[in-house]
């Protein structure tokens, strides 16, 4: 786990080491909510190319498509941008799923993007 900036940084970002598999840097603040199936939850960690959240109790399994609806709070705002995902992994136990984004719209891109560089909230003010 790596935080970047001069002392403790409100972004955090994770698996970027060379070992990392991933194309998209997974961030875990600030957090988003995802809605599956009409229930919200907070992400754990999430990329431009998918999300983790945790706990999970719903009844999906890995390799079922869904359509989610990613939503963004900044300040008074908020951003919902509906995509379709796929389930890359559901741990019981451990009640989490982790989805990868298909064909996420360039609107949720520019809004995800904004997050991550701050431009959403300089936006707000």
């Amino acid at each position: 786990m790596q935080w970047h900036g001069l002392g403790m940084s409100r972004y955090q970002v994770i698996g970027i080491d060379s070992a990392e598999r991933r194309r998209n840097r997974r961030s875990a603040l600030p957090q988003i909510e995802i809605e599956i199936e009409g229930e919200v939850y907070v992400t754990t960690n999430w990329s431009l190319g998918g999300f983790l959240v945790e706990p999970y109790s719903g009844k999906r399994k890995t390799g079922d498509h869904l359509t989610v609806t990613i939503v963004v709070k900044v300040n008074d705002k908020e951003f919902r941008h509906r995509t379709d995902a796929t389930v890359a992994r559901r741990r019981r136990a451990a009640g989490q799923l982790a989805a990868h984004f298909q064909s996420i719209p360039p609107e949720a891109i520019d809004t995800l993007d904004g997050l991550i560089t701050g431009r959403l909230r300089r936006l707000g003010r």
